[in-house]
């Protein structure tokens, strides 16, 4: 079984494909959950975080915060019609400041795709 993925690894990079080839296989790991989900985060972080409008509740109609992921834990994971796309069921450590600078459990169901570049949230 090594001496197949050796041989199929060394087929790829020969045909410069390595990218294209999926080796990995099997649900994403704790580790490959957390690496997607952090690249989400900073994602919508970057483009501005989260607004909540509060209308006319006070002087503050629109507060803007980001989300900080502390810790993903994984519950479970099943196959999403594909080999290559698992939903998960995880739970998610996160702070939102300055909304709230205590960190909060969240459970989460998330939809990922393992393609060339790795594990990526799909929404």
């Amino acid at each position: 079984m090594v001496g197949r993925v050796v041989a199929g690894v060394i087929a790829c990079v020969l045909l410069g494909l390595l990218p294209a080839c999926h080796i990995r296989g099997g649900e994403p790991s704790s580790r490959d959950l957390r690496s997607a989900l952090n690249t989400q985060i900073d994602r919508e972080n970057g483009a501005g975080g989260l607004v909540l409008d509060t209308g006319n509740a006070g002087s503050f109609t629109r507060l803007k915060f980001t989300v900080v992921l502390h810790d993903v834990t994984k519950r479970s994971c099943a196959t999403a019609g594909s080999d290559r796309m698992w939903r998960c069921e995880v739970t998610l450590s996160i702070t939102t400041p300055p909304l709230d600078e205590a960190a909060k459990d969240v459970d989460q169901s998330v939809l990922l795709f393992d393609g060339p570049d790795g594990w990526k949230v799909v929404q």
